[in-house]
């Protein structure tokens, strides 16, 4: 069991010991021993046992672990899992792992953790799963982020959504992207 374990108890785990771990046993580890692991480790952890990890658990993954997650792993976390992710933490996404988001995941992202996406980020987002952006969450994009929509994203994107975009971002779309809104 790994009901206990501190920090520094899952720092000493070798990445051999992490990788065996099963979802059960992750779903025991104390969200603030996240702490203790590394991007090694975090690398480590296969996709299936991404599914156990909440949004407690996330939130303490440190910045150089985050750097790790991949499209697989990030497509098997369960939705509210999304929410832990801090907005210090998302930036250190690699643009690929947005490729693995599902609609019903983009949806809890903050509007704080929406605000730090970068604009390869964006790129690499479904346009399937762009249906899961709220008003909220689209509020807070920057002209540098919406600029950064591939014209199959914003044709995703309903009208009812496309009003939550600020007049600030609105500035940011190209002429071609305006072309993809009567498209």
């Amino acid at each position: 069991s790994f009901q206990g374990f501190n920090a520094e108890q899952i720092d000493e785990l070798s990445v051999d010991a992490v990788r065996s771990l099963d979802a059960e046993q992750v779903e025991q580890i104390d969200p603030n021993a996240f702490a203790g692991f590394d991007a090694d480790q975090i690398d480590a952890l296969k996709a299936n046992t991404f599914q156990a990890l909440s949004a407690e658990q996330i939130a303490e993954i440190n910045d150089d672990a985050v750097r790790t997650i991949d499209k697989q792993q990030i497509k098997k976390l369960e939705p509210d899992a999304i929410a832990g992710f801090q907005a210090d933490q998302v930036d250190d996404l690699k643009p690929s792992t947005f490729k693995g988001l599902s609609a019903e995941q983009l949806a809890e992202f903050t509007p704080a953790a929406v605000d730090t996406f970068t604009p390869a980020q964006i790129k690499r987002i479904k346009p399937k799963a762009m249906e899961g952006f709220s008003q909220q969450q689209l509020k807070v994009l920057e002209p540098t982020q919406v600029a950064a929509l591939p014209k199959k994203l914003i044709k995703a994107m309903d009208p009812e959504q496309l009003s939550g975009l600020s007049n600030d971002a609105i500035t940011g779309l190209s002429k071609s992207q305006l072309k993809a809104f009567s498209a």
